[in-house]
């Protein structure tokens, strides 16, 4: 019963990370305000949340997540933001807390965008390493990088890097990813299209779990008029386990995963606005427990004052 409690947490601290990504609210404050805090509470549900193989029954988890930012700007209209936020999240029925913790340097210029994030999470639900789950520290950087360049164009860079501490030390392991990205911005604000791939990796205490792994992707952004904003994604992942005994269980494993989402944020009555968020995963695995199908939706409010 433990492990499946704590199993709850993952899927809702990777919808968590793709709505941050796909949103980036600490860029759109930079560019409103010199200093500010906004909170973010939003329910979610997620209807495979334990990634049950299909020939299972799968399990509907509810959850609840509050997050606060706060931001400073040295120079009212200047291009440097420092960001510094946190957040926890709660299961119905549960009474683990899995918390998180984060600051961002933004520099956004009409050459040049950059964000690097540093940040902690205790207690977060890791399901890709070792047979089970078990609860993971984590401390993470992501650095993002764009570049204009001529023709309404910006080229993009992206570096990943995360350390995962495990109770049972062989599940220890650290992940890197590099990648890169295209994105048009000559048809304006009401449609951006972007493409891009990430390779990486993980290298682990029990070898058995190393992995590489490559994403592509193709994203379009839409900000039509002001305080709306919409953004759709398809991702296909592949990985690869570079164990060689034959005896191991990921011995020639392979993995596929197909992901679409949908992020839309719409002005309530400012200062709140409403959002929504969408997901689906169609995963694939020569490990035939690891072959699911998962959906979730998360529809929340923010405020900023």
């Amino acid at each position: 019963m433990m492990a499946r409690s704590l199993a709850r947490w993952t899927v809702w601290a990777t919808a968590v990370t793709m709505v941050g990504a796909l949103c980036s609210p600490e860029t759109a404050m930079a560019q409103q305000q010199s200093v500010g805090v906004e909170v973010k509470v939003q329910g979610s549900i997620n209807d495979n949340f334990f990634q049950s193989p299909d020939d299972d029954a799968p399990t509907e988890v509810r959850a609840l997540r509050v997050e606060a930012r706060a931001l400073f700007k040295p120079v009212a209209r200047g291009a440097v933001t420092f960001v510094l936020g946190g957040g926890g999240t709660g299961y119905e029925g549960d009474t683990l807390t899995a918390t998180s913790i984060f600051g961002s340097f933004v520099v956004n210029s009409r050459a040049h965008d950059l964000t690097a994030t540093v940040g902690r999470e205790q207690d977060r639900l890791i399901f890709d390493v070792g047979d089970g789950v078990g609860t993971a520290d984590i401390l993470f950087v992501v650095a993002d990088y764009g570049v204009r360049v001529p023709g309404g164009f910006e080229l993009k860079a992206r570096l990943t890097l995360q350390s995962q501490s495990f109770e049972t030390p062989e599940h220890d392991n650290t992940l890197i990813g590099v990648g890169s990205a295209l994105r048009f911005h000559g048809f304006g604000r009401s449609f951006s299209p972007e493409i891009g791939v990430l390779f990486g990796g993980r290298s682990a205490t029990d070898r058995g779990d190393d992995h590489d792994q490559t994403d592509y992707y193709v994203k379009v952004r839409s900000a039509p008029t002001a305080g709306i904003y919409m953004s759709f994604r398809y991702r296909h992942r592949l990985r690869e386990y570079s164990i060689t005994d034959s005896l191991d269980r990921n011995f020639g494993r392979e993995d596929s995963r197909d992901q679409f989402t949908a992020l839309a944020v719409f002005p309530a009555n400012k200062p709140l606005a409403a959002t929504a968020y969408f997901a689906r995963q169609d995963a694939t695995s020569t490990l035939p427990t690891r072959t699911f199908e998962t959906t979730v939706l998360t529809l929340g409010l923010r405020v900023r004052f």
